[in-house]
């Protein structure tokens, strides 16, 4: 995802709606798929196509939630410095979040902090 750097400016971003394609190029740098990723974010993929078939941006509650996945993949990614190893971690249940993966944990800014 093209994101950017500055707090203020991804705000705005988020406000003004990232668009459709932000969706597709998270589920291709995190390896989730459409369907599991349509989940994490509570849109259906219809909703994305739509918006992207009219050239409509994803409405900010969307952008957002799209936004915390995109941020947590990057620290994750940092932390343990091998994308491959970030994108297993965060797809595998881990007993410190009663068995959800953390991408599932993620759902709620809450969990993300977590």
């Amino acid at each position: 995802m093209n994101l950017s750097r500055s707090r203020l400016g991804l705000i705005e971003q988020i406000q003004a709606g990232l668009p459709p394609a932000a969706f597709e190029r998270l589920g291709e740098a995190t390896g989730v798929g459409a369907d599991e990723l349509a989940e994490l974010v509570a849109v259906s993929r219809r909703t994305v196509a739509r918006r992207k078939e009219r050239g409509e941006p994803l409405d900010p509650l969307t952008s957002e939630r799209l936004v915390r996945l995109a941020l947590l993949y990057a620290k994750v990614a940092e932390v343990i410095g091998d994308e491959p190893l970030a994108r297993q971690w965060l797809r595998t249940p881990r007993a410190a979040f009663s068995g959800q993966t953390p991408l599932e944990l993620a759902r709620t800014e809450l969990g993300a902090r977590e």
